[in-house]
């Protein structure tokens, strides 16, 4: 059974909520905002989309998904950086 955005905002009551999830897989987990997003969709079964949605409502994540993504060259380099 998929989970639709609207369920996940009922369990998840504010984007800052769903973003201390994600930064604590991140620092327990030892692992990538992406990989923390994909196991967060796994888990909870998901829709990568819905997940993306919340991502997108969450400045702090989604500049820090930016970043390692540059990082990592998935994501062409905009220039300038500000500190996170």
């Amino acid at each position: 059974m998929k989970v639709t955005l609207e369920v996940l905002t009922q369990s998840i009551i504010t984007v800052k909520q769903f973003t201390e999830i994600i930064e604590d897989m991140v620092s327990k987990n030892n692992c990538s905002y992406l990989e923390a997003l994909t196991m967060y969709a796994e888990d909870n079964t998901i829709e990568i989309e819905s997940v993306a949605s919340l991502v997108k409502s969450s400045h702090l994540l989604k500049a820090k998904l930016a970043a390692e993504s540059e990082e990592v060259y998935l994501l062409k380099s905009s220039g300038a950086k500000l500190p996170l």
